[in-house]
């Protein structure tokens, strides 16, 4: 048994605690595998800040806000609509006609314009939508699996405190049964 684990040994009967159980807790620390590899206050520390640097990199909602305003609007779809042919002009037109074949004819034209940029306008906004759409659920995605990911992180992190924490109190426990031994035992 190592002087660390005899010190942990003779501590712990000092104590009052069973022989048994004692070099139980004494072989139980000696075979505990010890890290080098183990994260330190800095190493988390850096850690914090790369995670805050890869958030601060992510899309914010004022970003997407922004991008929405760059969208058409329904001011700008009046607009365009204002830009067709006005009921001005269509008077003039029928003005000009000579029958209502010819009416009828123009009146037929205009509905499949009207139509056809209807459609235009509609297909437009759905292909908006759509890429509006697959781009928040991409970041939604990717927030997700980097919030995982620092949740994993974070319960490494906490069972390594747990254990740096259940080694310091086995070291102070040893220094107290020193110093126990060193004012009952004087030299």
């Amino acid at each position: 048994m190592s002087t660390m684990n005899a010190e942990l040994y003779d501590a712990l009967t000092a104590a009052g605690t069973p022989e048994d159980k004692a070099r139980a807790a004494a072989v139980s620390l000696a075979t505990f595998p010890y890290d080098a590899n183990l994260a330190t206050k800095d190493d988390l520390a850096e850690v914090r800040e790369d995670i805050k640097a890869e958030m601060a990199n992510l899309v914010t909602r004022t970003e997407l806000k922004a991008e929405m305003a760059n969208l058409v609007t329904r001011a700008e779809l009046k607009a365009e609509m204002a830009n067709l042919v006005t009921r001005a002009e269509l008077k003039a037109e029928v003005a000009k006609l000579a029958t209502q074949d010819d009416l009828a004819e123009v009146r037929t034209e205009l509905k499949a314009e009207i139509t056809g940029v209807r459609e235009e306008l509609k297909a437009e906004i759905t292909g908006v939508r759509t890429d509006l759409n697959n781009e928040i659920t991409g970041v939604r995605t990717e927030l997700k699996a980097e919030i995982t990911t620092v949740r994993e992180e974070l319960i490494v992190v906490r069972n390594d405190l747990r254990w740096i924490k259940w080694m310091l109190a086995a070291i102070l426990t040893s220094m107290l049964a020193m110093m126990v031994r060193i004012v009952l035992f004087p030299l």
